[in-house]
C-alpha cells in the first residue's frame, strides 16, 4: 500500500515533465534520438553530459553528413521530446568511437555521435535519476517542482544522512559546472558536475595533501551529505599544470544514489538521496592497489573482482606494472599476459594480446624478445577467433620481427611471408622483408619491400634509409638502375597522364611549342604536388618535340635534398618569391599549385602557356660522349648575329630522381644536377670560338658536391633528410642546352640530348661515403 503510495506521488509530480529515457553504458548516459538539419535527418546515439557547457559537440564527420554550415543550427529528437536549433560545434570525439566500437550491440549498431550539454536545456529544470535512467524536463514558464515531488523510498538506512541537500549554487566557467565540498580539516576542495564517467575521481595531490594518497578521503561534505560514505574515490591525475583544475570529478556511481535537480536559469542544484548508501569496499581495494602500483595486490583482486570493466582495467594495470618492473618476471609476466586475455572476450583477444605484447616489444628491456615470445604464442592461439581475420597475420609478423632480430634467418622468411600474403601492403612488413633479403644478398627483392613499405599513407620507420642504403650501394646500383626502378614502381605511384598528345587537334598546326619549361619547386611544399605532376605530364603531351623539361629545387619555404646553387641563381634572376612557379620560355610564368586534384585547373594552364606561334632561327647542337665517369659535351650554336647580350646555359639532368617529401612523390622528375657552363651563363658572340665549344664534366664531381650541399643542408638547418640523393643514374641522364636573351629573358634556343646508355655495360657509379 505504502508503495502504491509513493509511486502515485511521483507520477503526480511529473505528470507535466517531458521525459528523455536513456541507458547507463561505462558510466555514460547514452540516448537514442534523431538529428536533423534542414531536410537531412541521420539516427543517432548521444552522450548527455550535464557538465558540458557546450549545448551539443558534434562529430566531425557527422557534421560532414548533416551538411553543416558556419552557422547551421541542429536539432535532436528523442522519442518524446524535441530540442531544436541547438548551437553546435564539431570535434574529434575520438572516445564516441570508442564506445561506439565496444559496445556496438548494445548501441543496436547505431554510434554515438554527439555530446548534448547542459545548456542545450536551458528552458527546463531537470530531474536526473541515473538509477532510473531517466532525465525529467519541466519547463521554467510552468510551476516549480516542490521538494515533496522528490520520491520518499521507505525503510532506506541513510545512517544519519541528511534526506535532501539544501539547494546549492554552482558556478558555470568555460571548462564546466562547479560545486564546493569540504575535505579533512575543513579543506575546501573544488567539485566539478559530469554525468560521463563511471567512477567519481580525485585528484591525486589533494588526496595526498589530505593524509590519502589511495583515494580513502573522508569525509567530503558535498552541500550538506558525506558522498565519501557512498563511493570510493579514484585516485588520477586531474591538474595535469591547469589553473583551477578539480579536485574531484562526480561519477555516476555516485549520482546513481541520488536524484539531481537542476535549475539552470537560478544556477541551482540539489541533491536528494534515493538509495541506501552501499559502498563497494572491493571497489575501494582495487583503487587502492590501483593508486599504490601493487601488482600483488591486484592480481588477488583480480580473483574476486567482478566489475566486467573494472576485471579487464585491473588486468591490464596488472600487466602493466608487471612489464614496467625493472627485471620482468617472465612467470609473473605470462599470468599478467593471461589475465588481460581472460578479461576480453574471445574475439577480440588476440589482438587485446598483441597489443600488449607490442608494447614490451617497444621496451628497453635487454630479454624483451624472450619475454615477448610466450604471449605472441598465446594471442596465435586465440586468433582463429578473431573476427577481423587478421589477428594471425599481425601474430606472425611479429614473431618474424623477433627471429630476424635474433638472426633466425630461416624462421623468419616463414613467418613474414606468411603474413605478408595476409597483409601485402602493411609497411612494417614490407620493412622487415626488405631487412631480411637485405642480410641474405637478395638486394632486388630488398630493393622492392622498401619501396612498398614507405609508398602508403603511413611509411614504416626505417623504409627510408633501407632504400638509400641500398641507392648508395654502389654494387648493388651496378645491376639495378632507376629505369629498372621505374619498372618496379609502375602503377604504383601518382601520375598525371593527358589525354592527347600536342598535334593531335588540328588547331595545333599553326603553332609551335615552346622551347623550355622550368619549374621551381620544393619536396618538402605540399603543394608543389600538382606542379610537378603537371611537370611529367608535359613530357608525354609534348612527346615527339623538342621541349626541354627542367624542375630546380629550392629550399624556400623548407629545405629541400635536391637544391643546387644554379637553381637558386635562377630564381634570382627571374626574382621568383612564390613557390611552386614554371616558366614557359623565360617570359611567361604560372604560379601555385596543389595536390593531384588541382590538376584538372593547374595543367591546361601549363598548356596554355606551352605554345607559340613563331619558330626560332637560333639552332643548338650537342654531341655527347661518356667513358665511365668522364662526360664530354661538344657544343655548337648556329644562327643569325647575337643580341648583344645572349648567354647560353648547358645543364646536366637526370629524368627521375628518387627522394621522398612532404608533396608525397617518391620520384621527381626533370631535376636539374649541375650547370656545365658559369652560372650566369656563357657569352654568344659572332666570334667563331664562342659557337663552337666542348665542355668536360667528371660525374663523380657532380655527386661529391651535391653530397657537399645535402650535409651543410643539414647542418645549416639542424635537419637529417630521410635520404640523400647524391648519387647520379647514368641510365637517367639528359643534357639540356639554352640560349637566352639575358636582358629580356627570352629564350632562343633550346636542345637536349642524352649520353649514349648500355645496359649491359656495367657503369661506374660515384656513391660518396655515408654520412
Amino acid at each position: 500500500m505504502f508503495g502504491c503510495i509513493v509511486t502515485l506521488l511521483f507520477l503526480v509530480g511529473s505528470a507535466w515533465a517531458e521525459t528523455v529515457e536513456f541507458q547507463v553504458i561505462e558510466g555514460a548516459l547514452i540516448a537514442p534520438c534523431q538529428l536533423s538539419c534542414g531536410d537531412i535527418s541521420l539516427p543517432a546515439n548521444v552522450l548527455i553530459d550535464l557538465g558540458t557547457p557546450i549545448p551539443l559537440l558534434l562529430h566531425g564527420k557527422t557534421g560532414v553528413g548533416l551538411e553543416l554550415t558556419e552557422n547551421s543550427r541542429v536539432d535532436v529528437r528523442f522519442d518524446k521530446f524535441s530540442l531544436d536549433g541547438l548551437a553546435t560545434q564539431t570535434a574529434e570525439l575520438v572516445a564516441l568511437e570508442d564506445l561506439t566500437r565496444e559496445h556496438a550491440g548494445q548501441l543496436e549498431e547505431i554510434p554515438v555521435v554527439a555530446i548534448v550539454g547542459l545548456s542545450a536545456f536551458s528552458n527546463y529544470r531537470l530531474d536526473l535519476q541515473v538509477s532510473r535512467g531517466q532525465l525529467d524536463l519541466y519547463p521554467l514558464s510552468g510551476p516549480e517542482p516542490q521538494s515533496n515531488d522528490l520520491p520518499v523510498l521507505p525503510e532506506m538506512n541513510t545512517e544519519n544522512l541528511p534526506r535532501v541537500s539544501d539547494v546549492a549554487k554552482y558556478n558555470q566557467e568555460k571548462t564546466g559546472y562547479w560545486l564546493t565540498a569540504i575535505g579533512p580539516e575543513n579543506k575546501t576542495l573544488r567539485v566539478r558536475l559530469a554525468t560521463s564517467l563511471p567512477d567519481t575521481l580525485i585528484d591525486r595531490t589533494a588526496a595526498t595533501e589530505a593524509g590519502a594518497s589511495s583515494g580513502e578521503i573522508c569525509p567530503v561534505i558535498l552541500e550538506g551529505i558525506d558522498i565519501s560514505r557512498f563511493v570510493p574515490f579514484r585516485v588520477e591525475d586531474l591538474r595535469g599544470g591547469m589553473k583551477d583544475a578539480p579536485d574531484i570529478i562526480l561519477g555516476t556511481d555516485l549520482l546513481e544514489f541520488f536524484q539531481v535537480r537542476i535549475d539552470p536559469e537560478k544556477q541551482e542544484i540539489q541533491f536528494a538521496v534515493t538509495r541506501t548508501a552501499e559502498f563497494d569496499k572491493l571497489k575501494q581495494r582495487y583503487f587502492q592497489a590501483r593508486a599504490q602500483g601493487d601488482a600483488d595486490a591486484l592480481e588477488k583482486l583480480l580473483v574476486t573482482l567482478h566489475d566486467v570493466r573494472l576485471a579487464d582495467e585491473a588486468a591490464e594495470k596488472l600487466l602493466h606494472l608487471r612489464m614496467e618492473t625493472a627485471s620482468p618476471d617472465a612467470t609473473a609476466l605470462k599470468r599478467a599476459f593471461q589475465a588481460v586475455a581472460d578479461a576480453t572476450p574471445p574475439a577480440r583477444r588476440s589482438m587485446k594480446v598483441l597489443v600488449a605484447a607490442d608494447e614490451l616489444l617497444a621496451s628497453k628491456h635487454k630479454n624483451k624478445y624472450e619475454l615477448t615470445k610466450p604471449a605472441l604464442r598465446m594471442a596465435l592461439t586465440y586468433a582463429p577467433d578473431d573476427t577481423t581475420g587478421m589477428a594471425i597475420y599481425e601474430v606472425q609478423s611479429r614473431l618474424g620481427f623477433i627471429a630476424l632480430r635474433e638472426g633466425n634467418l630461416k624462421q623468419a622468411h616463414k613467418y613474414l611471408l606468411s603474413a605478408s600474403f595476409g597483409m601485402p601492403r602493411e609497411p612494417y612488413i614490407n620493412l622487415w622483408l626488405g631487412q631480411l633479403y637485405e642480410q641474405k644478398g637478395k638486394l632486388v627483392r630488398a630493393w622492392s619491400r622498401y619501396v612498398q613499405s614507405i609508398i602508403v599513407d603511413e611509411p614504416a620507420r626505417g623504409g627510408f634509409a633501407g632504400l638509400d642504403r641500398l641507392n648508395r650501394n654502389a654494387e648493388f646500383r651496378r645491376i639495378f638502375n632507376m629505369n629498372d626502378a621505374l619498372e618496379l614502381l609502375e602503377g604504383r605511384l601518382p601520375v598525371f597522364h593527358p589525354s592527347s598528345r600536342f598535334g593531335d587537334q588540328q588547331e595545333d598546326a599553326s603553332l609551335a611549342p615552346v622551347r623550355l619549361v622550368e619549374l621551381f619547386t620544393c619536396i618538402e611544399k605540399p603543394d608543389t604536388m600538382a606542379a610537378e605532376l603537371a611537370l611529367g605530364a608535359l613530357g608525354e603531351y609534348f612527346e615527339n618535340k623538342e621541349v626541354c623539361l627542367v624542375s630546380y629545387h629550392q629550399d624556400k619555404p623548407y629545405p629541400d635534398p635536391l637544391l643546387t646553387p644554379f637553381g637558386v641563381a635562377r630564381r634570382t634572376y627571374y626574382q621568383i618569391t612564390d613557390i611552386p612557379t614554371a616558366v614557359f620560355d623565360g617570359t611567361g610564368q604560372v604560379t601555385g599549385g596543389g595536390d593531384d586534384t588541382a590538376m584538372s585547373q593547374l595543367f591546361p594552364a601549363y598548356i596554355s602557356k606551352s605554345v607559340q606561334a613563331s619558330e626560332s632561327p637560333w639552332q643548338i647542337d650537342i654531341g655527347v660522349g661518356l667513358a665511365g665517369q668522364s662526360l664530354s659535351v661538344a657544343t655548337e650554336v648556329s644562327g643569325p648575329a647575337s643580341p648583344a647580350d645572349a648567354r647560353l646555359h648547358l645543364l646536366l639532368c637526370e629524368r627521375a630522381v628518387m627522394s621522398p617529401g612532404r608533396n608525397t612523390l617518391l620520384l621527381h622528375p626533370y631535376v636539374v644536377r649541375a650547370c656545365l657552363t658559369p652560372v650566369e651563363g656563357r657569352v654568344i658572340s659572332d666570334e667563331s670560338e664562342s659557337r663552337h665549344f666542348t665542355v668536360m664534366c667528371d660525374l663523380a664531381e657532380v655527386s661529391f658536391n651535391l653530397e657537399k650541399e645535402i650535409l651543410n643542408a643539414q647542418e645549416r638547418f639542424g635537419i637529417k633528410f630521410m635520404m640523400k640523393p647524391s648519387q647520379i643514374d647514368v641510365s637517367q641522364l639528359e643534357i639540356v642546352a639554352f640560349l637566352q636573351d639575358n636582358d629580356t629573358h627570352r629564350i632562343m634556343s633550346a636542345w637536349k640530348t642524352a649520353p649514349e646508355y648500355e645496359p649491359s655495360l656495367a657503369q661506374e657509379l660515384y656513391v660518396p661515403a655515408s654520412n
